[in-house]
């Protein structure tokens, strides 16, 4: 008759902890996936909005630039007649 040894439950037991830890860790590596997609969706969003942020900066500094040689065309003809 073959007597099962104490050695094979804590195999077993072993075995069942390093499949749970796997698990759990497999469930964490998931989670941490899905927090760096969102995060990276976030800098996507803020990029572009930077770049818009930028284009309407050109857009009111060209604006000025403008205002500012009119301003000064202005000046010139008060200052000849």
């Amino acid at each position: 008759m073959h007597q099962v040894g104490p050695d094979k439950g804590r195999v077993s037991l072993a075995a069942q902890l390093a499949l749970l830890m796997t698990v759990q860790l497999a469930k964490i590596i998931l989670s941490q996936e899905k927090n760096i997609q969102r995060l990276n969706e976030l800098v996507r969003s803020l990029r572009e909005q930077l770049l818009q942020c930028r284009s309407s900066n050109e857009t009111i500094s060209n604006s000025l630039s403008s205002l500012a040689d009119i301003a000064e065309f202005e000046k010139q003809q008060i200052l000849e007649d």
